[in-house]
């Protein structure tokens, strides 16, 4: 951190969050979730303090409040998108209808045999829409990506907590239920190369390494858990240390490092190499499924690199409110991701409260302050 935070960033990305909450809620019609409730009446008391409240009237102000505003808009909007159209309609009446999806996440195992899938419905009959819906199944799963022809009946979601309430906040409104389907495209080239490189990844451990080793190899490189057993799981949670699998800031670190590195040997300039470090953060990011996490370090990270390339001594809190304030911008839905919340609070632990942590335990040394430092930030 460089000097004094920017807090005229902070506030905006915190408004987008808010912002983007209360929209999400007022977009699926009535608030059923208290939090909405809590985020209306931010809204409330800031709309009047700056209606009444002049003397507090300020440039600052007014970007907080149009930041604010737009992302309650754009929140609200994203999430009529999602719903109360077409395929929302056919799952209240119980129908079957002809559609065209497209895969939108790699297949979970439910049990032996078993999976589920969130599918993109892009058009149900003769109508396009853009909702998404959960298939479950069994045999062979299909791949990210693919553009499915479907014949299914859809039906909805029955509780609002539990694995359906998971399933709400990732924008999901109906449950498939597939007679029939048929693969009308393949994925294209870039999540093409995304699926061999998890492929390969997970033969290459499982040929190298037996249970949960392969399991715990794949999950440090791509984020993939799927080949952890159950026990395992329970016993990494119960430890703590569900992060080693969960990729993050310090697998980005990685790539950033090993590309950086990669173009310095070959003599690349710094043009190139920012160039070449953005791209591989694209397809790294797409390589682990966009987890929020990975998002936000990604973004953070092109924050700083392009700060860099214009020649300007850049904050890291102003690149970790920038990150924030471009997804949830992007993505409405990720002011409600707990991935992002818990990533973005973390660094944020890091970058303005290790400091403070640090000067009060001036007589520790230094070494050890630090550790201290970060890990109570």
């Amino acid at each position: 951190m460089n000097g004094a935070p920017p807090t005229g960033a902070v506030a905006w990305a915190v408004a987008a969050i808010v912002g983007a909450r209360v929209g999400w809620g007022v977009g699926a019609g009535p608030p059923r979730d208290p939090g909405v409730g809590v985020a209306l009446a931010v809204v409330a008391v800031t709309t009047v303090l700056v209606a009444v409240g002049r003397r507090w009237w300020s440039p600052r102000v007014a970007a907080v409040t149009l930041v604010l505003v737009a992302a309650t808009g754009l929140g609200a909007a994203h999430r009529a998108l999602l719903s109360d159209g077409p395929l929302d309609r056919l799952a209240a009446d119980g129908g079957t209808a002809a559609m065209v999806g497209v895969v939108a996440t790699d297949a979970r195992p439910t049990e032996p045999g078993r999976w589920w899938t969130i599918v993109r419905v892009d058009r149900v009959g003769d109508t396009r829409t853009r909702e998404r819906a959960v298939w479950s199944s069994g045999g062979d799963p299909p791949r990210r990506g693919q553009t499915l022809d479907l014949q299914a009946s859809a039906r909805p979601l029955d509780d609002a907590a539990g694995f359906d309430g998971y399933l709400r906040r990732l924008g999901v409104v109906a449950r498939l239920s597939v007679s029939g389907v048929a693969v009308s495209a393949p994925e294209g080239a870039v999540i093409r190369s995304t699926n061999v490189v998890r492929e390969r990844v997970r033969a290459a451990a499982v040929r190298g390494l037996d249970g949960d080793r392969a399991g715990l190899a794949v999950g440090l490189v791509t984020g993939d858990t799927t080949l952890l057993s159950d026990a395992t799981e329970e016993r990494m949670r119960d430890a703590g240390l569900t992060h080693l699998v969960a990729v993050s800031g310090s697998n980005v670190a990685v790539v950033i490092g090993g590309v950086a590195l990669a173009c310095g040997l070959a003599g690349v300039g710094r043009r190139g190499r920012t160039i070449a470090v953005v791209v591989a953060l694209l397809w790294f990011a797409l390589l682990t499924r966009a987890e929020p996490s990975v998002l936000r370090a990604s973004v953070m990270a092109g924050a700083v690199l392009v700060a860099q390339w214009r020649g300007v001594r850049g904050s890291s809190v102003h690149a970790l409110a920038v990150a924030v304030l471009v997804l949830v911008l992007v993505d409405p839905a990720l002011a409600g991701s707990l991935g992002l919340l818990l990533s973005a609070g973390a660094t944020a632990g890091v970058l303005v409260l290790a400091p403070l942590v640090a000067r009060r335990l001036s007589r520790v040394p230094g070494p050890l302050r630090t550790v201290l430092a970060v890990t109570l930030g």
